[in-house]
């Protein structure tokens, strides 16, 4: 035996080897490896969902987008209509006023019309009256003048 090696010592040790290497296999690596491949898996399938995730959320945000735009025009569209209807209706009201304010208008004209014929009846009764009263002095009495002035005092001091 040269270098003093006995080969029974170095298989033996060989041997011990290969078996400590094959059970720390099976014991060590195998549940690692199993450890680290589920791990794997558990971090791929959260990368998936999260991409799914924001998948349906970009999907998600592009229908409120296009939802909020027809909201808008349909916003527009309502509020142009409210204002035709209430320009409409300001019209409407408008051309009613007017009617009506013509129609009293002529309703005051023809109580105008009215009273003034009225004045203008009881004014020529008050001159018939003061004639009639002055004709009857002048028959009466030898003054006319100061008979009808007389007259007309009275009749004011009754009013």
């Amino acid at each position: 035996m040269p270098l003093n090696i006995n080969i029974q010592q170095v298989l033996l040790h060989m041997f011990n080897f290969v078996l400590l290497f094959g059970i720390s296999y099976f014991l060590l690596y195998g549940p690692v490896k199993k450890f680290m491949d589920s791990r794997k898996k558990y971090y791929e399938d959260m990368d998936e969902a999260a991409r799914e995730n924001l998948e349906m959320s970009e999907k998600i945000r592009a229908d409120y987008e296009t939802k909020l735009s027809n909201v808008s025009e349909e916003i527009d569209t309502l509020k142009s209509e409210a204002v035709k209807e209430a320009s409409e209706r300001r019209e409407e009201i408008v051309n009613s006023a007017r009617e009506e304010a013509k129609a009293i208008v002529e309703e005051a004209r023809k109580q105008s019309e009215l009273e003034h014929e009225r004045s203008v009846t009881s004014a020529k009764q008050e001159i018939e009256a003061y004639v009639s009263k002055a004709a009857e002095e002048i028959v009466k009495e030898k003054d006319p003048y100061a008979s009808f002035l007389d007259a007309a005092k009275k009749d004011s001091n009754n009013e």
